[in-house]
This record gives structure tokens, sequence and C-alpha cells, in this order.
């Protein structure tokens, strides 16, 4: 867990529907670290968006 998360999920929770995905042991490059993952997460985002 980061050291952030904390602030990450106190601003989701005042953005209704806002989702929140913690990345472990990455760095500042979760696309590039776990890209597998961070594309299935991106794809469903903007699935529910449009």
């Amino acid at each position: 867990m980061s050291l952030g998360s904390l602030s990450e999920r106190q601003l989701a929770s005042v953005v209704p529907g806002a989702p929140v995905s913690l990345y472990s042991n990455a760095g500042h490059s979760p696309f590039w670290e776990d890209a597998r993952r961070f594309n299935r997460e991106l794809a469903a985002f903007a699935a529910r968006c449009w």
C-alpha cells in the first residue's frame, strides 16, 4: 500500500462512483509495471464512462 493511499481513499469518498485502485510494489508507472491489470481496469472504467 502506498503512503498516499489514505488521501486517495478520502478523495474517492467525496466523488460519487470514484474507483480507487492500489498497486503494491509499483512506483510511478503502474501502466508499465503491471500493464495487464492497468489495461483491464482502464478498459472497464472507459466502458462505464461511454
